[in-house]
């Protein structure tokens, strides 16, 4: 307790004095949380953005060149195709997706115009994609060959002014095809965001069922890839991907050909990619720590100095040399541990405002406070304080009274 009170008498008397010391120590504590919460975030839009579906274990099926003697009898892949491997692998319907290769169309309402993006997907199709609907619903699969569309964000804002429901519900592909409206998507911003006429983008796609892309849109052959998601895979993708290929080959007749994607390649060279991040961000969160350790040990070395009467007149009232050491390690400690809390503060509202920034700017990016963060910069922070407080408080207990009351 009167080390307590000697901290805040001290930080009432000169508070510049003690808050200059601490703005290492307050950097580091800061830039554990604030980067560890940012780490976390990104990871989450890592990978689903990366990864496309949630599933722990996700296989795409890319079609590739026919070969063979038999390659000109051999057809592409097709939504026959993902139904058959999901009836083999007893997979639900969200947990296969199909997608065309897109087509660049111009879509109008009335005079005004822009290039989208028109593929295949029905409902399940786009929720294995994360993508969620804002106005309207998702297309029915009772309603296959229907010219029915749900569009992006992005073609609803600049189309159909954000209205809904609009005015006129029919969107017109290249001045002939019309669908209509029957939903919007939630805005989906790829990482990085990007601007201009990205076809691409899922805020700029037009989704039809896929008949109605057959009938309508595409004017060549088709390529179709396929997405198999596990929610507990028990093999890697790799292993999911040897056993089906078999499989899939003898549908086409003996024909190979088409590649498999395990994602969970891309996602390990993420995770390799995470742990050299948080090893920097140690280090920097250390080094940050060590020099407001050092810059807490000068100020309480000039502390020692400046209270050299007053640590002498409590040794000749009978304070021993041992309880003066720990006061002044116990003030040391007190000082760097409560600037690592005003750096958690710092460092947790940082956070936030990025999570906020980058959900609205690039992609969903969860606000998490990391536990272990918070542990470690309080933890660091009060080791620095007591290795820093230890050469101030040894010199404080080697005071000799009589020497300095006489003033020598």
């Amino acid at each position: 307790m009167p080390s307590v009170r000697s901290l805040l008498r001290r930080t009432s008397l000169d508070p510049a004095g003690l808050i200059l010391p601490l703005l290492g120590v307050v950097l580091g504590s800061a830039a554990l949380v604030f980067l560890s919460s940012g780490l976390h975030g990104a990871t989450y839009a890592l990978e689903r953005t990366s990864q496309r579906a949630s599933g722990t274990d996700v296989v795409r099926v890319i079609p590739g060149k026919n070969v063979g003697p038999r390659a000109d009898l051999a057809r592409g892949l097709s939504p026959r195709d993902a139904r058959a491997l999901q009836h083999k692998e007893s997979l639900a319907d969200s947990q296969v997706g199909t997608a065309t290769t897109l087509h660049q169309r111009e879509a109008s309402v009335g005079r005004k115009t822009m290039p989208v993006g028109v593929q295949a997907g029905n409902a399940a199709d786009l929720r294995l994609d994360d993508l969620q609907v804002l106005h309207g619903r998702m297309l029915d699969p009772g309603e296959a060959g229907q010219r029915h569309c749900v569009i992006g964000h992005d073609i609803w804002k600049r189309l159909f002014d954000g209205a809904w429901p609009p005015s006129d519900a029919a969107l017109v592909l290249d001045g002939s095809t019309r669908l209509a409206v029957v939903g919007v998507l939630r805005p989906k911003p790829p990482m990085g965001g990007g601007s201009g006429g990205e076809t691409w983008r899922v805020d700029r796609k037009v989704y039809v069922s896929d008949a109605t892309f057959e009938r309508a849109v595409r004017g060549a052959p088709n390529e179709t890839s396929i997405t198999l998601a596990y929610d507990a895979a028990e093999e890697t993708g790799k292993e999911t991907s040897l056993r089906l290929a078999p499989y899939l080959q003898a549908l086409h007749r003996g024909v190979g050909g088409h590649t498999w994607e395990p994602l969970e390649g891309g996602m390990a060279l993420d995770e390799v990619i995470r742990s050299v991040l948080m090893a920097v961000l140690l280090l920097g969160g250390v080094l940050s720590i060590g020099v407001g350790g050092i810059n807490v040990m000068n100020s309480q070395l000039v502390t020692v100095a400046e209270r050299a009467r007053e640590f002498a007149v409590r040794r000749a009232l009978g304070l021993s040399a041992s309880r003066l050491r720990r006061g002044v390690l116990a003030e040391s400690v007190g000082i760097a541990v409560m600037g690592a809390m005003v750096g958690v503060v710092l460092g947790g509202l940082g956070a936030w405002g990025l999570s906020e920034l980058l959900t609205l700017l690039v992609a969903p990016w969860p606000f998490t406070v990391v536990p272990w963060s918070i542990v470690g910069a309080v933890g660091a922070c009060g080791l620095a304080g007591l290795l820093a407080g230890w050469i101030p408080a040894r010199r404080a207990s080697e005071v000799a009274p009589a020497v300095v009351l006489r003033g020598e």
